[in-house]
Parts: structure tokens; sequence; C-alpha cells
């Protein structure tokens, strides 16, 4: 037995690595709305092992974590730099927070990094952050608030997207607050799926020269909309009269078919038509107009609900 406890006395203790930080918490204090606000940490490998960092993992879009190495040694040291965009972030104390992941060997572990100030109602952007779900070209507003004696002036304004666009309108003065309405545009070319981008609006402000929010696109697939049936075709003979024909378009159940216009693509068709839970209708043939060959045309139906898109119903008539 005592050849045992020998045994144990002589082994190593279990050796590990530890991302740790002297200061995990910084206050800036007083902060002006609009400033990007920046702080480094100190970082530090305290174990005996190497790690690797695997991500750093962030409160909201505002915030950027820049580490200046992925790979720490043992005690080695490095610094991680912490960005905040604070034009949409609330008026008042603030807590700005980043979780640093990393990994030894097959154990895996976090430090936790935070930023703390309090927002002074200078210069905001609303909403802090946006979500938009469509199916076609929407347009969602930002607002710009500037508590000041001039507002900013802008010098370029971007998204990340190809697919977005910002229309800008002037700033428009109540009391003494500034307001400016941003419109995000989102185009028919997004391609459907979810989509993370960011905007950004650089200003002539020295003390906060961008001004940068993010903002989410969520692209649906349109509604289908289902006619029946699905060709409308008479058949007459001589200059007899033909019969109005029915179709009915079938949209979501959540939504009603809304028909904005009914077009033809040859003068011997009209139509009237009634929207609701079910689009209807009526194609009315113009005899005079059909040649005595009959024809072939197409009816293009505009709606704007359950999405913006146009339904097109072949017609065939033929004469004997």
């Amino acid at each position: 037995m005592l050849r045992v406890a020998c045994l144990f006395g002589i082994l190593p203790a279990f050796a590990h690595a530890q991302l740790v930080s002297p200061t995990p918490i910084h206050n800036v204090g007083p902060v002006n709305g609009g400033v990007i606000v920046s702080h480094v940490f100190e970082i530090q490998n305290s174990g005996d092992r190497p790690l690797q960092l695997l991500e750093v993992r962030t409160g909201c879009g505002c915030l950027k974590a820049l580490p200046d190495r992925q790979a720490f040694g043992a005690g080695e040291k490095g610094n991680l730099r912490i960005e905040v965009h604070t034009a949409t972030q609330a008026v008042g104390a603030n807590v700005w927070g980043a979780e640093v992941r990393y990994r030894s060997a097959d154990r895996d572990g976090v430090l936790n990094l935070r930023l703390t100030g309090n927002v002074q109602p200078d210069l905001q952007l609303r909403p802090a952050a946006l979500v938009i779900h469509t199916a076609a070209t929407i347009k969602h507003p930002f607002t710009l608030t500037e508590r000041r004696a001039k507002p900013v002036k802008l010098s370029s304004v971007t998204t990340t997207s190809p697919h977005v666009r910002l229309e800008i309108s002037e700033p428009v003065r109540q009391g003494e607050t500034w307001f400016r309405t941003l419109h995000l545009v989102v185009m028919p070319s997004c391609p459907e799926g979810r989509h993370e981008c960011s905007m950004s609006i650089m200003t002539d402000d020295p003390n906060a020269p961008e001004l940068r929010a993010p903002f989410t696109v969520v692209k649906k697939t349109p509604e289908v909309v289902q006619v029946s049936p699905p060709v409308l075709d008479w058949l007459g003979s001589g200059n007899e009269a033909l019969p109005a024909r029915l179709a009915i378009l079938h949209g979501s159940e959540e939504k009603p078919v809304v028909i904005e216009e009914v077009s033809f693509s040859h003068p011997g068709f009209k139509a009237t038509w009634v929207s609701g839970p079910r689009g209807t209708i009526r194609v009315i043939v113009d005899r005079d107009r059909i040649p005595d060959e009959g024809v072939e045309a197409t009816a293009a139906v505009r709606l704007s609900s359950p999405s913006e898109k146009t339904v097109r119903i072949p017609l065939t008539v033929r004469l004997r």
C-alpha cells in the first residue's frame, strides 16, 4: 500500500488551459449617442497547455469583437478589441457583452467580457434592429433622431446587401429635435432565405463619422395562387353569341385574393371581377372582334394579395 501511495504522490496535477482577463468588466462612462465606443481587453492563457479561439459571440449587431490572435500558447497574452456603434442603443445605462469561446485539447471554455456605459440622447437610430419579412418589393423605415442645433450632413449611405437600397428624406425639426426617415427598400432581385445585413451612414460629425445598424431580410416564397379552371375556352359557330366564362382564384386561407386589374392580349375580351377569400373573374367575349378562324389569347390578372404578382390565364376561342 505504501508503494501505491508514493506513486500517486508523484503524478503531476491535471494540466489544462484557461483564458482569463485581469479586468473582464470595463466602464466607459457617459457616451454621446452615435459615437463608436471601443476598448481593448487584455486576455491571457493562464494554463500550461495551448488553446485555440473558436468564436466570439456578441449580444447584438452593433458590437464588433476583434481578437489580435486565434491561438495562445501556455501563459501567452493577447488583446481583444470591442467596438460598439451606439447610434442604435437605448438612452441610459447599457451593458455590451462578448462570449469568448475557446478549446484546449478536448476541453472547451468561455470567457465573458463586459463593456458598460451610459448613452446620452444626442443621436439615435430607431429601431435598434429590424427584421423584414417579405415576398415582394417592400419598404421599411428607420428614424434618425438628433438632439442638436443643426442636423448632421450625410456623405454616403450604403447597405451590405446589393439587393437592398436606402432612401433618405430631408431632416424635419420639431422643437429641439431633428427627425429624418430612412427607408430600406428590398428589391425584387433579393433571393429567398434569411439575410443578415447592416447599413452604414457616413456623416460630417467627427465624433460620429459612421452610423451603423443591423437588419435582417427574410425573403419568403410568394404565395401560390391557383386558377380553376386553368384554361378558359369557347366553341361556337356562325355569328352566335358566346357565353361568359368564370375563373376562380384560390389563394392562402389566411389572406384574401385581391384583384387590382385584368388585361387581355387580344381586344376581343373584357372582364369584371370580385375580390374576396376567392377571387372571381367573369370573362366576356366580344364576338364582333373575334376573327372567323378563332383566337388564342391570355388574360393577365394583377394581384396585390396574397402577394404582389400577375397570374396569366390562357384563353381559346374555336369557331366552326
